[in-house]
């Protein structure tokens, strides 16, 4: 097996064992070999595709995700809670023509009161400007709920995003995204509470160009 360079990611290529690392139409998957006399099916070919689009999706995000995917309920890791979220959520289309909707995939996920009213723009060069109404104090909302921003790239695979920088009360933050400009991104907004132990789900606010 053979390591690619992919951007800034690196990626095995060839078989390690029962192991096989391949791509598809540029989509970098893992796979089990199948044995003397195996052959996949058409179900666990759409399944391993599937997983395979999701889990290249979500790594750009997987540090982010040990804070905002957490959910005690669930007995598997916060990465492959959001790799199950999001195949059975954001990824739609037929086998083999899969593709993500953005609208629809979180990247923090929990049951505390979520954003009230955000917007969002671009605010200068490389910078996202987040606005959103303070609702602390509907059910368990406090005003001082770290505020959780992303922007997402397709085109390049990356997420800009940050924790902290701002709080449910302050009503408003700035990202940086630095190496975007003149990308399309996708937002995000959502928070967690000081302790960590409570998280809003994000909220889609919509695709833009950066400057």
């Amino acid at each position: 097996m053979k390591r690619k360079k992919k951007g800034n990611h690196e990626w095995l290529s060839g078989k390690l064992g029962n192991v096989i690392g391949s791509d598809w139409k540029g989509i970098d998957y893992i796979k089990s070999a199948p044995g003397p006399n195996e052959s996949a099916t058409p179900a666990q070919l759409a399944t391993r595709l599937k997983f395979g689009i999701a889990c290249r999706l979500m790594l750009p995000v997987k540090e982010l995700l040990q804070v905002s995917f957490r959910n005690g309920k669930i007995k598997m890791s916060e990465f492959n809670s959001a790799i199950s979220y999001t195949i059975k959520n954001a990824l739609c289309g037929e086998y083999p023509n899969y593709y993500v909707d953005y609208s629809q995939l979180l990247l923090s996920r929990g049951d505390m009161p979520g954003v009230k009213n955000p917007s969002v723009a671009v605010d200068g060069k490389e910078n996202i400007r987040f606005t959103w109404t303070n609702n602390s104090g509907t059910g368990k909302a406090k005003a001082s709920d770290r505020v959780i921003l992303a922007a997402y790239c397709e085109e390049l695979l990356c997420c800009a995003y940050t924790i902290g920088s701002a709080s449910r009360g302050d009503g408003s933050a700035t990202l940086r995204a630095p190496g975007l400009s003149g990308r399309n991104v996708h937002a995000y907004i959502g928070f967690v509470t000081k302790d960590g132990k409570d998280i809003a789900s994000s909220v889609y606010t919509g695709e833009l160009v950066m400057m």
